[in-house]
């Protein structure tokens, strides 16, 4: 696991890296395992939160929305349809329901 980011303002950022060139395939559930239990750790143990400022993407949609507060996923949901009303920048709309 690689950590990175702006640590003055506590963005801090990880990826969990697989050496290609070991021989053996990436274990998927694994790595979904591990991303669970660092968001988990950090965000209720830590009381930390998942944000993206560059934007969540599909990849991490779920992980987001179990981490993020209902009234805050309406809120984010709420800036998005007003910014891009017609989902150009991405297609995950949050804050539907």
């Amino acid at each position: 696991m690689c950590d990175f980011g702006h640590w003055g303002d506590g963005g801090l950022h990880f990826n969990i890296v697989w050496p290609w060139d070991c021989g053996i395939p990436p274990n998927v559930d694994a790595i979904e395992e591990i991303r669970s239990c660092v968001y988990r750790t950090l965000v209720q143990q830590f009381e930390g939160s998942f944000s993206a400022e560059h934007g969540i993407g599909p990849y991490n949609r779920a992980i987001y929305e179990r981490f993020t507060a209902p009234e805050q996923l309406r809120l984010a949901g709420a800036l998005q349809r007003l910014i891009d009303p017609d989902a150009r920048l991405g297609v995950v709309q949050f804050g539907l329901t």
